[in-house]
């Protein structure tokens, strides 16, 4: 019995120990869930603040009455949770008050003893993230205040980068501003805008001056660029006007050497055709010239197909064709009649004999032909080594000297 006493006595003073750890731990629940509705609400009263705060700040750059408006709000609300506070102190207070009433239910919250103290390590570890919660709400809160200033010293510098990039006054901006509907193309768009003024330089204050005299330039030059394109057109009339003229005595002359030709060569070669030829009629000034021969007893051809002797002849036959039409006083020739035959150098020597009466003809020869037809002949020997001596002979007086004899 005096054991079971001791141990009533000790079982009563652990369980007077067990309701005051129970009290302290009902105290330490109401007050935790107290405060978890007292974090709720000013969790949800925040996150409304943070929602107009972004509000707020979205209209910054466009309506500062409407952020003064604002400010005042949040003050207002402030003052409203600052009194929502103070009553929920005084309901915590009463709440502690209350308290007193609950140790009637001590019988009972000794049988909840053992399933609570399992439940306080929960309840600890729940308290502690509540702390970090209230902790993360408090420095949201500090960045929100220290956004708050940052935006009033973003709008005062905005304020005065408009009056000193554009001296333009906060009403003056609201007047001329525009909604921005994409902020990314419209940074690219001022970045390209003082890109593009940056390029222009520094401002001419002498442009107005210089432009009149540039004007007067201009004006200056545009007149001479008239006269200069007017006497273009003229020059291009006169040279289209000479060309012209030169086309038409060219054909004139080219027919005319053409039927010489064909006489010429008739009489040099004793018969055959031969006949000059255009290889465009229509460019008459720059096109090739063939010419056609057909000698005696030989087919009609080109002038590469002949023998080296025929193209010499027929060569002498056009230079006297031109010599016809055109006459010279005199001409020189350099053993011309070198490719050809003895028949043909006859033929050659005659021919140039007749034409003496317009022309005087002064040919180097070693063909004994064309030195009968001669008036004069000049030759050069050198009796002496080294010593070249000049001897003439004159023909006529030479025939006329044998005839005497």
């Amino acid at each position: 019995i005096a054991e079971i006493e001791a141990l009533l006595s000790d079982m009563s003073e652990r369980s007077e120990e067990h309701a005051k750890e129970a009290k302290e731990l009902a105290e330490k629940l109401s007050e935790l869930s107290e405060k978890r509705s007292s974090l709720i609400s000013e969790s949800e009263t925040t996150l409304v603040a943070i929602k107009q705060l972004e509000e707020l700040l979205d209209d910054l750059t466009s309506d500062g009455e409407n952020r003064q408006k604002a400010i005042s709000a949040l003050k207002v609300e402030n003052e409203s949770l600052n009194l929502k506070k103070q009553e929920i102190f005084e309901k915590l207070e009463l709440t502690r008050k209350n308290a007193d009433n609950m140790k009637e239910e001590l019988s009972k919250i000794n049988a909840l003893k053992m399933e609570l103290e399992g439940k306080r390590t929960q309840a600890d570890k729940k308290a502690q993230e509540k702390n970090r919660e209230l902790l993360d709400m408090e420095r949201l809160c500090s960045a929100i205040e220290q956004k708050m200033l940052a935006s009033e010293m973003e709008e005062k510098q905005i304020i005065d980068k408009l009056w000193d990039n554009y001296e333009l006054s906060r009403t003056a901006a609201q007047n001329v501003r525009k909604p921005v509907e994409n902020l990314t193309e419209a940074a690219k768009r001022i970045n390209n805008l003082k890109r593009e003024i940056s390029q222009l330089g520094n401002p001419n204050l002498g442009a107005i001056e210089e432009y009149s005299r540039v004007s007067e330039r201009y004006n200056f030059l545009a007149e001479q660029r008239d006269d200069i394109e007017k006497s273009k057109h003229e020059l291009e009339k006169i040279i289209s006007d000479i060309t012209k003229e030169m086309k038409e005595i060219f054909f004139r002359e080219f027919k005319a050497i053409d039927e010489s030709f064909r006489q010429t060569f008739l009489e040099l070669f004793g018969g055959g055709r031969a006949a000059l030829i255009l290889e465009d009629e229509q460019d008459i000034l720059n096109c090739g010239i063939e010419i056609k021969v057909q000698p005696p007893g030989k087919t009609l051809s080109t002038l590469s197909l002949l023998s080296g002797g025929e193209m010499a002849f027929v060569a002498i036959a056009l230079y006297f064709a031109i010599i016809k039409v055109r006459p010279t006083p005199f001409c020189v020739m350099d053993e011309i009649e070198a490719a050809l035959d003895e028949a043909n150098v006859d033929r050659f020597a005659r021919y140039m004999r007749s034409m003496t009466d317009r022309t005087q003809f002064i040919v180097i020869t070693h063909r004994r032909g064309t030195m009968e037809e001669a008036d004069m002949l000049y030759g050069v020997t050198m009796q002496e080594k080294g010593v070249s001596q000049v001897i003439s002979v004159d023909l006529e007086e030479a025939e006329r000297s044998l005839a005497k004899q």
